[in-house]
């Protein structure tokens, strides 16, 4: 679930890049902990109370569920018939957080907590 968190951070930090700045209560160490836990891939012990400490943070701001979300699949009704191929980006590091992009606009998208270049990926569905 540590993964499904990072991508709730992520979405919120490429759809507001002021958001730090909200997190005064979050000492920069901390911060560069979570950044490096990420890009190596760190298991869920080390990033869950990195993850709580930056909610903390994001609490005393006054901002609730930063890492938090409420994301659900539902099909399409009726489904579709055929083969499909989707082509988008997707999180880079080592145990990626779920989040993806579909493309289009200019150049590789990032991620928004790390900087990192998001990985091409391309779905095939039958």
């Amino acid at each position: 679930m540590s993964a499904d968190r990072v991508a709730a951070l992520c979405e919120h930090l490429d759809h507001d890049p002021d958001l730090l700045e909200a997190l005064d209560e979050l000492p920069a160490d901390r911060w560069d902990e979570l950044v490096e836990a990420v890009r190596s891939g760190a298991a869920a012990d080390v990033l869950v109370p990195l993850l709580d400490a930056v909610d903390g943070a994001a609490a005393a701001a006054g901002l609730d569920g930063l890492t938090t979300g409420t994301r659900r699949y539902e099909p399409l009704p009726g489904g579709t018939a055929g083969v499909r191929a989707v082509r988008g980006w997707r999180c880079p590091h080592p145990h990626p957080c779920g989040r993806v992009g579909s493309g289009g606009g200019d150049g590789t998208p990032g991620c928004a907590l790390t900087s990192d270049p998001l990985a091409p990926v391309k779905v095939v569905s039958e």
